[in-house]
């Protein structure tokens, strides 16, 4: 279910977003018709979240090839029993989509295996924690999360990050 963000200020809708979707970035958005800053939604500061040990792990690679799997025997075992049924020919169309979507759940949880196996999503999160620690040594933007409420101590940003702060903060 998408939500919609308004800005803060001018309260004009912004965008739409996922609420459970996790993406990592710049959380510091500016409002395109009032030019005010504001904090989206969309974004989380891995620097300052931290990597769930879950991003790193297999359960979501085991959980696509399960599912998968179980569309595609489910799918089959329609299939190879279709002349019992009264709507055969509908019933055949669907049961082709099962198979078909299973197979591809089940590939895109080998992929993730693979990604997994052979330490790329590992480096794909400590690029994600690098970028992170590089915004966060901006001292900007450290002062705009300050401002809109997301870090209550920059003096641990500083000393996490290596930044060096001014009076303002």
């Amino acid at each position: 279910m998408s939500a919609s963000f308004k800005c803060p200020n001018c309260s004009r809708k912004l965008f739409s977003y996922e609420p459970g979707a996790q993406k990592y970035g710049s959380m510091v958005g500016m409002c395109k018709y009032c030019n005010s800053k504001y904090l989206d939604p969309r974004y989380k500061e891995a620097a300052i979240t931290g990597i769930p040990k879950r991003e790193l792990g297999y359960v979501g690679a085991v959980v696509l090839l399960l599912f998968g799997g179980f569309m595609a025997w489910r799918g089959y075992s329609v299939l190879s029993n279709i002349d019992s049924y009264f709507d055969a020919d509908m019933l055949r169309v669907r049961s082709w989509v099962f198979v078909i979507l299973g197979i591809l759940f089940v590939v895109a949880g080998l992929i993730e295996a693979i990604f997994v196996v052979t330490g790329l999503k590992k480096k794909k999160m400590e690029k994600i924690m690098a970028e992170s620690v590089n915004r966060l040594k901006n001292e900007s933007y450290v002062w705009d999360l300050v401002k809109l409420g997301v870090i209550n101590n920059p003096e641990a940003v500083r000393n996490a990050t290596g930044y060096s702060a001014n009076n303002r903060m």
